[in-house]
Protein backbone atom coordinates (compact mmCIF):
# COMPACT_ATOMS: atom_id res chain seq x y z
CA UNK A 1 0.00 0.00 0.00
CA UNK A 2 1.07 3.46 -0.48
CA UNK A 3 -0.10 6.01 1.53
CA UNK A 4 0.00 9.74 0.99
CA UNK A 5 0.26 12.18 3.78
CA UNK A 6 -0.75 16.08 2.55
CA UNK A 7 -1.81 18.30 4.71
CA UNK A 8 -4.14 20.79 3.14
CA UNK A 9 -7.14 19.90 0.50
CA UNK A 10 -5.88 22.14 -2.24
CA UNK A 11 -2.39 19.77 -2.21
CA UNK A 12 -4.40 16.83 -2.32
CA UNK A 13 -7.25 17.91 -5.14
CA UNK A 14 -4.95 17.19 -7.94
CA UNK A 15 -3.63 13.74 -6.71
CA UNK A 16 -7.55 12.70 -5.91
CA UNK A 17 -8.63 13.72 -8.83
CA UNK A 18 -5.74 12.15 -11.33
CA UNK A 19 -5.37 8.67 -8.91
CA UNK A 20 -9.52 7.96 -8.49
CA UNK A 21 -8.91 8.03 -5.26
CA UNK A 22 -12.68 7.76 -3.28
CA UNK A 23 -13.79 9.27 0.23
CA UNK A 24 -13.61 6.84 2.95
CA UNK A 25 -16.84 7.30 5.37
CA UNK A 26 -15.62 5.66 8.14
CA UNK A 27 -12.13 7.29 8.59
CA UNK A 28 -13.04 10.02 10.96
CA UNK A 29 -11.52 12.01 12.34
CA UNK A 30 -9.26 12.31 9.36
CA UNK A 31 -10.15 12.66 5.77
CA UNK A 32 -9.39 9.61 3.52
CA UNK A 33 -9.39 8.81 0.19
CA UNK A 34 -8.22 5.35 -1.59
CA UNK A 35 -8.52 3.39 -4.38
CA UNK A 36 -8.49 -0.26 -5.01
CA UNK A 37 -4.89 0.12 -6.91
CA UNK A 38 -3.53 0.24 -3.24
CA UNK A 39 -3.20 3.76 -2.70
CA UNK A 40 -4.61 5.67 0.30
CA UNK A 41 -4.54 9.29 0.79
CA UNK A 42 -4.92 10.87 4.71
CA UNK A 43 -5.39 14.92 4.96
CA UNK A 44 -3.53 15.84 8.08
CA UNK A 45 -4.31 19.27 8.99
CA UNK A 46 -1.16 21.83 9.21
CA UNK A 47 1.32 21.59 11.88
CA UNK A 48 3.64 18.88 13.12
CA UNK A 49 1.62 17.62 16.00
CA UNK A 50 -1.29 17.56 13.95
CA UNK A 51 0.75 15.34 11.32
CA UNK A 52 2.34 12.99 13.95
CA UNK A 53 -0.54 12.13 15.32
CA UNK A 54 -2.06 11.59 11.32
CA UNK A 55 0.13 9.13 11.10
CA UNK A 56 0.38 6.92 13.81
CA UNK A 57 -3.35 6.96 14.45
CA UNK A 58 -3.68 5.57 10.23
CA UNK A 59 -0.43 3.44 10.33
CA UNK A 60 -1.58 1.54 13.20
CA UNK A 61 -5.37 1.24 11.88
CA UNK A 62 -4.73 -0.01 8.92
CA UNK A 63 -1.57 -1.94 9.99
CA UNK A 64 1.49 -0.26 7.99
CA UNK A 65 4.17 -2.67 8.00
CA UNK A 66 6.01 -4.69 5.45
CA UNK A 67 6.88 -2.85 1.98
CA UNK A 68 4.20 -0.06 2.73
CA UNK A 69 5.62 3.47 1.53
CA UNK A 70 4.65 6.49 3.21
CA UNK A 71 4.64 9.72 0.57
CA UNK A 72 4.52 13.24 2.30
CA UNK A 73 3.65 15.74 -0.41
CA UNK A 74 3.17 19.33 0.16
CA UNK A 75 4.33 23.17 -0.44
CA UNK A 76 6.85 25.05 1.27
CA UNK A 77 9.04 28.19 1.35
CA UNK A 78 12.17 28.72 0.30
CA UNK A 79 14.64 30.87 -2.03
CA UNK A 80 13.17 28.81 -5.35
CA UNK A 81 9.21 29.56 -5.90
CA UNK A 82 8.26 26.60 -8.16
CA UNK A 83 10.46 24.09 -7.81
CA UNK A 84 10.42 20.78 -6.87
CA UNK A 85 12.63 19.17 -4.40
CA UNK A 86 13.41 15.77 -2.57
CA UNK A 87 14.35 15.81 0.63
CA UNK A 88 17.50 13.97 1.99
CA UNK A 89 17.64 15.40 5.56
CA UNK A 90 15.03 17.16 7.84
CA UNK A 91 15.60 18.87 11.17
CA UNK A 92 13.12 19.67 13.87
CA UNK A 93 13.03 23.35 14.75
CA UNK A 94 11.83 22.69 17.79
CA UNK A 95 13.73 19.33 19.40
CA UNK A 96 17.14 20.49 17.21
CA UNK A 97 16.89 17.02 15.97
CA UNK A 98 17.84 15.86 12.48
CA UNK A 99 16.57 12.70 10.36
CA UNK A 100 17.65 10.84 7.07
CA UNK A 101 14.76 9.32 4.96
CA UNK A 102 16.77 6.85 2.79
CA UNK A 103 16.38 7.68 -0.68
CA UNK A 104 16.94 4.11 -3.13
CA UNK A 105 15.06 5.07 -6.11
CA UNK A 106 16.53 6.89 -9.17
CA UNK A 107 14.84 10.38 -9.75
CA UNK A 108 15.79 13.50 -11.64
CA UNK A 109 15.06 16.60 -9.00
CA UNK A 110 17.40 18.11 -6.94
CA UNK A 111 17.68 17.24 -2.76
CA UNK A 112 17.54 20.02 -0.67
CA UNK A 113 17.56 20.03 3.38
CA UNK A 114 13.84 20.50 5.16
CA UNK A 115 13.70 22.46 8.13
CA UNK A 116 10.58 21.91 10.34
CA UNK A 117 9.03 24.87 11.88
CA UNK A 118 6.00 25.73 14.15
CA UNK A 119 4.45 28.15 12.84
CA UNK A 120 4.76 29.32 8.83
CA UNK A 121 7.48 30.66 7.98
CA UNK A 122 7.49 35.04 7.37
CA UNK A 123 10.04 37.06 6.06
CA UNK A 124 9.85 39.08 8.83
CA UNK A 125 10.73 36.79 11.29
CA UNK A 126 14.20 38.01 12.48
CA UNK A 127 13.41 41.66 12.19
CA UNK A 128 9.88 41.01 14.52
CA UNK A 129 12.34 38.90 17.10
CA UNK A 130 10.06 35.91 16.52
CA UNK A 131 12.06 32.79 18.17
CA UNK A 132 11.62 30.63 14.85
CA UNK A 133 12.27 27.28 17.24
CA UNK A 134 9.27 28.14 19.22
CA UNK A 135 7.25 30.07 17.34
CA UNK A 136 7.05 32.83 20.34
CA UNK A 137 8.45 36.18 20.84
CA UNK A 138 11.40 35.72 23.03
CA UNK A 139 10.95 35.91 27.02
CA UNK A 140 12.19 39.32 28.43
CA UNK A 141 14.90 38.85 30.51
CA UNK A 142 14.33 39.09 34.53
CA UNK A 143 16.90 40.55 36.72
CA UNK A 144 17.55 38.82 39.73
CA UNK A 145 18.92 39.94 43.26
CA UNK A 146 22.55 39.81 44.16
CA UNK A 147 21.59 37.53 47.07
CA UNK A 148 19.22 35.01 45.28
CA UNK A 149 21.69 34.55 42.63
CA UNK A 150 24.28 33.67 45.56
CA UNK A 151 21.98 30.96 46.91
CA UNK A 152 21.45 29.43 43.19
CA UNK A 153 17.65 30.17 43.16
CA UNK A 154 15.75 31.77 40.09
CA UNK A 155 14.21 34.65 41.22
CA UNK A 156 11.37 34.07 38.08
CA UNK A 157 10.24 30.71 39.48
CA UNK A 158 11.68 30.32 43.44
CA UNK A 159 13.94 26.93 42.12
CA UNK A 160 17.09 25.83 41.30
CA UNK A 161 18.15 26.54 37.98
CA UNK A 162 18.13 23.55 35.54
CA UNK A 163 21.28 21.58 34.68
CA UNK A 164 22.70 22.37 31.64
CA UNK A 165 23.16 18.52 29.91
CA UNK A 166 26.37 18.17 27.83
CA UNK A 167 25.97 16.18 24.88
CA UNK A 168 29.43 14.00 24.37
CA UNK A 169 31.41 14.69 20.94
CA UNK A 170 31.49 11.60 19.93
CA UNK A 171 27.51 11.34 20.17
CA UNK A 172 27.01 13.67 16.68
CA UNK A 173 29.80 11.63 15.39
CA UNK A 174 28.15 8.43 15.68
CA UNK A 175 24.64 9.24 13.83
CA UNK A 176 22.00 9.42 13.96
CA UNK A 177 18.95 6.79 15.68
CA UNK A 178 15.75 6.46 12.73
CA UNK A 179 13.36 7.75 15.47
CA UNK A 180 14.53 9.90 17.77
CA UNK A 181 17.47 11.45 15.02
CA UNK A 182 20.62 13.44 16.32
CA UNK A 183 21.54 17.15 18.02
CA UNK A 184 21.69 19.54 15.42
CA UNK A 185 23.43 22.96 15.59
CA UNK A 186 20.35 24.75 14.58
CA UNK A 187 20.41 28.48 14.53
CA UNK A 188 17.63 30.03 17.00
CA UNK A 189 15.52 31.76 14.01
CA UNK A 190 15.50 31.37 10.27
CA UNK A 191 15.60 33.28 7.78
CA UNK A 192 14.62 32.19 3.76
CA UNK A 193 18.06 31.26 1.60
CA UNK A 194 19.59 30.49 4.73
CA UNK A 195 21.98 27.14 4.09
CA UNK A 196 23.57 24.74 6.99
CA UNK A 197 26.51 24.14 6.62
CA UNK A 198 27.46 21.63 3.31
CA UNK A 199 23.90 22.19 1.86
CA UNK A 200 22.95 23.53 -1.75
CA UNK A 201 19.59 24.04 -0.89
CA UNK A 202 17.19 24.65 2.60
CA UNK A 203 13.45 24.75 2.71
CA UNK A 204 11.34 24.88 5.41
CA UNK A 205 7.38 23.42 6.35
CA UNK A 206 5.68 22.19 9.50
CA UNK A 207 4.80 18.74 9.06
CA UNK A 208 7.75 17.21 7.79
CA UNK A 209 9.71 16.09 11.38
CA UNK A 210 6.62 14.92 12.65
CA UNK A 211 5.40 12.90 10.05
CA UNK A 212 8.88 10.95 10.04
CA UNK A 213 9.39 11.25 13.76
CA UNK A 214 5.45 8.82 13.83
CA UNK A 215 6.42 6.81 10.99
CA UNK A 216 9.54 5.40 12.24
CA UNK A 217 7.49 3.81 14.13
CA UNK A 218 6.30 1.38 11.70
CA UNK A 219 8.29 1.44 8.69
CA UNK A 220 11.89 1.95 7.82
CA UNK A 221 13.75 5.23 6.73
CA UNK A 222 13.99 3.93 3.11
CA UNK A 223 9.84 3.50 3.10
CA UNK A 224 9.33 7.45 3.87
CA UNK A 225 9.69 10.34 1.00
CA UNK A 226 9.15 13.72 1.07
CA UNK A 227 8.20 15.68 -1.97
CA UNK A 228 8.16 19.79 -1.92
CA UNK A 229 7.33 22.20 -3.96
CA UNK A 230 8.61 25.90 -2.67
CA UNK A 231 5.31 28.09 -2.58
CA UNK A 232 6.86 31.46 -1.70
CA UNK A 233 9.90 32.67 0.13
CA UNK A 234 8.42 33.51 3.11
CA UNK A 235 5.65 35.59 2.71
CA UNK A 236 3.17 32.71 3.68
CA UNK A 237 0.11 35.11 3.73
CA UNK A 238 0.20 35.68 -0.09
CA UNK A 239 -0.10 32.37 -1.30
CA UNK A 240 -3.81 31.22 -1.74
CA UNK A 241 -5.56 27.92 -2.28
CA UNK A 242 -6.00 28.72 -5.98
CA UNK A 243 -1.36 29.33 -6.08
CA UNK A 244 -0.99 26.07 -4.43
CA UNK A 245 -3.53 24.01 -6.90
CA UNK A 246 -1.28 25.58 -10.18
CA UNK A 247 1.65 24.64 -7.93
CA UNK A 248 0.85 21.09 -7.92
CA UNK A 249 -0.78 21.02 -11.39
CA UNK A 250 2.46 22.49 -12.90
CA UNK A 251 4.32 19.58 -10.96
CA UNK A 252 1.87 16.95 -11.55
CA UNK A 253 3.13 14.35 -14.15
CA UNK A 254 6.65 14.42 -12.56
CA UNK A 255 4.95 13.11 -9.40
CA UNK A 256 2.42 10.90 -11.19
CA UNK A 257 5.24 9.67 -12.84
CA UNK A 258 7.54 8.86 -9.92
CA UNK A 259 4.16 7.48 -7.78
CA UNK A 260 3.22 4.56 -10.66
CA UNK A 261 7.03 3.69 -10.34
CA UNK A 262 6.93 3.42 -6.61
CA UNK A 263 3.59 0.96 -7.34
CA UNK A 264 5.49 -0.74 -9.88
CA UNK A 265 8.48 -1.45 -7.32
CA UNK A 266 5.93 -2.41 -4.80
CA UNK A 267 4.18 -4.83 -7.20
CA UNK A 268 7.84 -6.72 -8.19
CA UNK A 269 8.14 -6.87 -4.91
CA UNK A 270 4.96 -8.81 -3.75
CA UNK A 271 5.92 -10.75 -7.05
CA UNK A 272 9.28 -11.81 -6.26
CA UNK A 273 7.69 -12.80 -2.49
CA UNK A 274 5.16 -14.90 -3.70
CA UNK A 275 7.50 -17.21 -6.07
CA UNK A 276 10.06 -17.17 -3.36
CA UNK A 277 7.40 -18.40 -1.42
CA UNK A 278 5.88 -20.84 -3.47
CA UNK A 279 9.49 -22.11 -3.79
CA UNK A 280 10.10 -22.78 -0.34
CA UNK A 281 6.40 -24.56 -0.25
CA UNK A 282 7.73 -27.13 -2.94
CA UNK A 283 10.73 -27.23 -1.26
CA UNK A 284 9.28 -28.01 2.41
CA UNK A 285 6.92 -30.77 0.73
CA UNK A 286 10.09 -32.38 -1.15
CA UNK A 287 12.36 -32.17 2.40
CA UNK A 288 9.69 -33.54 4.41
CA UNK A 289 9.19 -36.52 1.76
CA UNK A 290 12.98 -37.23 1.76
CA UNK A 291 12.91 -37.21 5.67
CA UNK A 292 10.51 -40.00 5.61
CA UNK A 293 12.26 -41.98 3.68
CA UNK A 294 15.51 -41.41 5.46
CA UNK A 295 14.14 -42.43 8.42
CA UNK A 296 14.92 -39.30 10.36
CA UNK A 297 15.05 -38.29 13.72
CA UNK A 298 14.06 -34.96 15.50
CA UNK A 299 17.49 -34.02 15.67
CA UNK A 300 18.50 -35.60 11.43
CA UNK A 301 15.30 -33.76 10.24
CA UNK A 302 16.26 -30.30 11.48
CA UNK A 303 19.81 -30.95 10.20
CA UNK A 304 18.45 -32.30 6.71
CA UNK A 305 15.74 -28.92 6.53
CA UNK A 306 18.60 -26.75 7.21
CA UNK A 307 20.93 -28.00 4.44
CA UNK A 308 18.67 -28.05 2.05
CA UNK A 309 17.64 -24.24 2.56
CA UNK A 310 21.67 -23.48 2.14
CA UNK A 311 22.08 -25.44 -0.92
CA UNK A 312 18.31 -23.76 -2.25
CA UNK A 313 19.95 -19.93 -1.42
CA UNK A 314 23.31 -20.90 -2.63
CA UNK A 315 21.27 -22.49 -6.48
CA UNK A 316 22.77 -26.44 -5.91
CA UNK A 317 20.98 -28.57 -7.85
CA UNK A 318 20.28 -31.17 -4.78
CA UNK A 319 17.22 -32.46 -6.35
CA UNK A 320 18.94 -34.16 -9.45
CA UNK A 321 21.43 -35.86 -6.33
CA UNK A 322 18.42 -37.04 -4.66
CA UNK A 323 16.74 -38.42 -7.20
CA UNK A 324 20.01 -40.26 -8.02
CA UNK A 325 19.36 -42.60 -5.05
CA UNK A 326 16.20 -43.27 -5.36
CA UNK A 327 17.21 -44.71 -9.17
CA UNK A 328 20.33 -46.79 -7.25
CA UNK A 329 17.30 -47.93 -4.85
CA UNK A 330 18.77 -46.80 -2.03
CA UNK A 331 16.11 -44.89 -0.93
CA UNK A 332 13.81 -45.28 1.13
CA UNK A 333 16.08 -46.65 3.52
CA UNK A 334 14.81 -49.71 5.37
CA UNK A 335 15.51 -48.14 9.19
CA UNK A 336 17.75 -44.98 10.93
CA UNK A 337 20.81 -46.74 10.64
CA UNK A 338 20.55 -47.11 7.02
CA UNK A 339 19.12 -43.84 6.46
CA UNK A 340 22.15 -42.13 8.51
CA UNK A 341 24.77 -43.46 5.72
CA UNK A 342 22.38 -42.37 2.68
CA UNK A 343 22.61 -38.86 4.08
CA UNK A 344 26.07 -38.88 4.40
CA UNK A 345 26.33 -40.22 0.84
CA UNK A 346 24.13 -37.60 -0.16
CA UNK A 347 26.14 -34.47 1.42
CA UNK A 348 29.29 -36.56 -0.18
CA UNK A 349 27.10 -35.84 -3.37
CA UNK A 350 26.07 -32.23 -3.09
CA UNK A 351 29.58 -31.07 -1.36
CA UNK A 352 31.61 -32.71 -4.50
Amino acid sequence: MLYLFIALYAEAAVWIRELGLKKEKEAFPFDVFSSPEGIRLVLTGTGSTAAAVAVSSICARYGVAGEDIILNIGTCAGSSPGKLFLIHKIVCAVTRRSFYPDILYCHGWEEASLVTTPRALTAGLRQEGVDARCGTKPARRHLTLPNRMQEGVDARCGTEPARRHLTPPNRMQEGADARCGTEHSVPGRFAVGEKFSGERQTVYDMEGAGIYQAGAYFVSPHQMIFLKIVSDAGQSGSVTAQDVRELMENKKEEILTFIRMLKGVQGEKRRLAAAADSCAANRMEFVSRLCKDLHCSETMRGMVFRLFAYLAAAGVDYRRAVEGLYEAGKLPCRDKREGKRCFEELKQKLYL
